[in-house]
């Protein structure tokens, strides 16, 4: 329900900008994991990616892990990545989402690798 006196509009005059000035945080940051609860779990993934491996339909993903040593079936998209494989895409490849559009959906996955002719 509407106030029986009209109010007055708000006017950007009315706001007070205040002064910029630079944040800083003066508590220590926090560890949410040991170093040793963080290895464990690096450890527990390399071995899901290895025994388990993962889904992807791309096939320029599926060809660079193929290249790297990863056994990938083409038609199921089922990767699995040895740890060796692993080192060797993380020495040669960036991995990256690439966000097109004003609108902020995301439009794919790129592969950028530092020599061009690999892809």
């Amino acid at each position: 329900m509407r106030p029986a006196s009209p109010q007055r509009r708000r006017r950007s005059s009315d706001i007070v900008q205040q002064p910029w000035m630079q944040f800083h945080n003066p508590l220590p940051p926090i560890d949410l994991l040991t170093t040793d609860q963080v290895e464990a779990l690096h450890q527990a993934a390399l071995t899901i990616l290895e025994n388990i491996g993962v889904c992807c339909g791309l096939s320029e993903a599926q060809r660079v892990l193929a290249k790297a040593g990863a056994l990938v079936d083409s038609t199921s998209g089922l990767i699995k990545i040895g740890r060796s494989a692993i080192s060797n895409v993380n020495a040669d490849y960036r991995f990256g989402i690439i966000q097109a559009g004003s609108k902020r959906k995301w439009s794919g996955f790129r592969i950028n690798s530092k020599a061009k002719s690999d892809i």
